[in-house]
C-alpha cells in the first residue's frame, strides 16, 4: 500500500539558474531566497524510495541541501544538459546502494547519452578513474510503475524537439515546453496538479512565457498549478502579487503560484 506520497522542488531555475553568472539585476541581487534557482528538477519521496525527475547540472548541491540518502530510479525528460549532467554524481548512490539506477527517458535521448554525452560511462575502453555511476537506461513509450505509481510519458513540444512530461496520480509535470500537442492536452483537463514550465513574460522560441501558461490553465482547470523552469526575469513576491491582482493583466482566477526551491507538496 502506497503511503503519503511528497514532492520537493529540488530546483525551479532555468538552464542558467539565478543569480545568473555576472547579471546584477533586481532579482540576481535579490535577498528572498525564494528569487535563488538552480536547475529545474523534482523529487518523489514514496515509500521511503526517492524518484527523480531530471538531473541536472546543480544535482550535487540539491543533494546535499536536502540530505537525499539514496536515489532509487530517474525519469527523463529530455537530454539538455541542464536535466541530465547531475547523472555523473550518482555514482555515490550506486557505491551506498550496492546496484546500477535505473534511467528511464525517449529512446532517442538515452541513445544520445550512451553514444556521446555520457559515453565514458558505458565504453569498456575509457579509464573509469575513481569510478562512474552504473546506470541502466530503460527505454518507455508507454506507462511505467515505479513504487505503485503509475507514470505515463506526455509527449510536448521544446522548440523543434519531441521531448517528455510526465503524468502521475492526477499530477503532471512539464519542465520545458513551447507548445502541447491536442493528444497530450487531452490528458490534462481536471488535474489536481499541474507543474509546468514558464520561462518569462516575452515570447520565447523553445518555452512558454506567462501569457500562454495562464491560457493553458484557462483551458484545462487544474486545481492547482506551480510554474518552474523561471529565469531571472521574475521576482518571486511581485509576480505572485500579480497572479491575485484583479486589476493585473496576469491575474488568474485559479490557484496558480511561482514554485521556488525547496517547495514541498504532500499528497
Amino acid at each position: 500500500m502506497m503511503n503519503t506520497l511528497e514532492l520537493i522542488f529540488l530546483g525551479s531555475g532555468t538552464s542558467q539558474g539565478v543569480p545568473m553568472v555576472g547579471c546584477h539585476c533586481p532579482v540576481c541581487v535579490s535577498a528572498d531566497p525564494k528569487d535563488n534557482r538552480t536547475n529545474a528538477s523534482l523529487l518523489i519521496k514514496v515509500n521511503r524510495k526517492n524518484i527523480l525527475i531530471d538531473c541536472g547540472k546543480d544535482f550535487r548541491y540539491q543533494a546535499i541541501r536536502h540530505d537525499l540518502e539514496t536515489v532509487d530510479s530517474v525519469l527523463l525528460t529530455h537530454n539538455h544538459f541542464d536535466h541530465i549532467a547531475g547523472l555523473d554524481e550518482l555514482r555515490v548512490y550506486n557505491k551506498k546502494q550496492g546496484a546500477p539506477i535505473p534511467v528511464y527517458g525517449k529512446q532517442e535521448h538515452l541513445e544520445n547519452l550512451k553514444q556521446f554525452t555520457f559515453n565514458y560511462l558505458f565504453s569498456p575502453c575509457i579509464q573509469k578513474g575513481g569510478g562512474i555511476s552504473e546506470l541502466n537506461l530503460v527505454a518507455i513509450e508507454t506507462s511505467i510503475e515505479l513504487e505503485e505509481i503509475v507514470f505515463e510519458p506526455l509527449k510536448v513540444n521544446h522548440g523543434i524537439l519531441e521531448i517528455y512530461g510526465y503524468k502521475f496520480l492526477n499530477c503532471a509535470y512539464i519542465s520545458d515546453v513551447s507548445s502541447i500537442p491536442e493528444e497530450t492536452m487531452d490528458r490534462l483537463y481536471d488535474l489536481d496538479l499541474l507543474i509546468i514550465d514558464v520561462l518569462r513574460f516575452r515570447p520565447h522560441s523553445t518555452h512558454i512565457n506567462l501569457r500562454q501558461g495562464l491560457e493553458i490553465i484557462n483551458r484545462i482547470k487544474p486545481k492547482q498549478t506551480y510554474f518552474t523552469h523561471i529565469c531571472h526575469d521574475f521576482s518571486h513576491q511581485a509576480v505572485e502579487n500579480m497572479l491575485r491582482d484583479p486589476s493585473n493583466e496576469y491575474f488568474s482566477q485559479y490557484a496558480v503560484n511561482l514554485s521556488y526551491d525547496g517547495l514541498k507538496i504532500v499528497m
